[in-house]
């Protein structure tokens, strides 16, 4: 065997390090802690009132860290699913209700890291400031 051979990531591989390189660029920044909040909270959202409804919420707050959330999912879950360029918001729209599933699914398995890598860093960081 070749060392140049490239090692498959799998998908959660991919996931993690796309959320890892998302928190980074939040931590450390006014709104770190309100984003934590709100990416704890936001898969709960999502199962609550559906994909849909959460990204229009997030688009109609205006706030750095709502803001910060639509773009990091607008980013990750069309590259990974093959979806359509455009507004994220306007391509699940269009989608028949098994691509709508499979969407919301990949959007809250993202999520899912989000959530892990903000509590751990942010949270860390936090707590480093206060020694």
């Amino acid at each position: 065997m070749s060392n140049n051979i490239t090692r498959m990531q799998t998908l959660e591989q991919r996931r993690a390090a796309a959320a890892l390189g998302s928190i980074d660029s939040v931590v450390g920044k006014n709104y770190d802690s309100k984003y934590r909040s709100l990416v704890r909270s936001f898969p709960a959202y999502v199962l609550t009132n559906g994909l849909a409804p959460a990204l229009a919420f997030l688009k109609s707050k205006g706030d750095p860290e709502h803001e910060e959330l639509y773009r990091q999912l607008s980013d990750w879950v069309p590259k990974e699913l093959g979806l359509s360029s455009g507004e994220l918001l306007d391509v699940i729209l269009q989608q028949n209700s098994y691509a709508y599933m499979r969407t919301t699914q990949e959007a809250l398995a993202f999520v899912v890291w989000l959530k892990r890598f903000a509590e751990a860093k942010i949270q860390g960081k936090q707590a480093e400031e206060q020694v």
